[in-house]
């Protein structure tokens, strides 16, 4: 007699999330990130928490989860972008050598007002998936004794994260942090913020 084994197949369906949630570690330890170091003594800075001026507060863009690739809102494990971004450039800043001081000993103090903050993953029909990170933020800032404004400037940044051969919604976090470190990165670019904090990159 033949033995005929029948083996049921099984059909795994990938799930689509409610929500995408950017690890804030992730994002901080992502690889390829430019990091430019300072040197000289340097006035301390204190960043405070960020403003959040976009028209949708509660999410910071859209990917697509799932093997229907559902459009799927994008969100941070920690809470909000505000405490988010200024927790980023606080930890970028003493990476880098800036002197961080407390809100009471600085001496200045960086402001930020976010007017855009988006991430999109791109799904063209032929080419390869990537994720694009767009940003627009208002900089201040003051002097701690007499809280005077000292410098104010605007920052644009449209950003590519290199794409993945597989799944790039996976590359989400390290995307995100991406696009915040190359918004530091810029910032401490600047002539003016060197100089008010008697600093400069090391080549």
């Amino acid at each position: 007699m033949k033995l005929v084994l029948v083996l049921p197949l099984f059909l795994l369906f990938g799930c689509a999330s409610k929500q995408y949630l950017v690890n804030e570690d992730t994002s901080f330890n992502g690889p390829n990130q430019k990091i430019s170091y300072v040197r000289g003594s340097g006035s301390s800075i204190y960043i405070d928490r960020f403003q959040d001026f976009r028209p949708d507060k509660d999410v910071l863009g859209r990917v697509a989860t799932g093997i229907s690739n559902e459009v799927t809102p994008v969100n941070i494990d920690s809470g909000k972008l505000p405490r988010f971004a200024s927790n980023y450039f606080t930890k970028a800043f003493i990476k880098r050598g800036i002197s961080v001081g407390t809100k009471d000993d600085a001496n200045f103090i960086l402001k930020a007002a976010v007017k855009k903050f988006w991430v999109n993953e791109t799904s063209p029909a032929f080419g390869a998936e990537a994720i694009e990170c767009s940003a627009e933020v208002d900089y201040f800032i003051y002097r701690r004794a007499g809280h005077g404004l000292v410098w104010q400037g605007r920052m644009n940044l449209s950003y590519r994260h290199p794409s993945a051969l597989f799944d790039t919604t996976r590359k989400t976090s390290e995307a995100i942090g991406s696009c915040m470190n190359e918004l530091v990165e810029r910032l401490i670019a600047l002539d003016k913020f060197q100089s008010l904090l008697g600093i400069e990159i090391v080549k």
